[in-house]
């Protein structure tokens, strides 16, 4: 799914967007794979990254996650609930 958001809507509890909040910046994504299940949404990022171990793909990934959690909140007015990365070098999935 492609999104366009207004990253002053995006609610996130760091400071990595503290510098675009109150300007008319947009972020934009493809968010891979989401499903809906009773109490929320499940979000799935696909990565393809050679990784030594799940905490390299956390470390490099997380706050990618973080964002497309903030926009498909925004976008489909309901909770996420979980969000993993799917490696397929390490073929698992990550929680994240």
């Amino acid at each position: 799914k492609n999104f366009l958001v207004k990253i002053s809507d995006i609610n996130i509890a760091d400071n990595y967007l503290e510098k675009y909040k109150g300007t008319d910046g947009i972020l934009q994504g493809v968010i891979d794979l989401y499903f809906e299940e009773n109490d929320g949404l499940i979000l799935i990022d696909y990565k393809t990254d050679y990784a030594k171990n799940d905490e390299e793909l956390i470390d490099k990934y997380e706050q990618q996650i973080l964002l497309y959690k903030s926009a498909l909140e925004i976008i489909e007015e309901k909770p996420v609930k979980e969000t993993y990365i799917y490696s397929f070098y390490l073929e698992k999935f990550i929680k994240i």
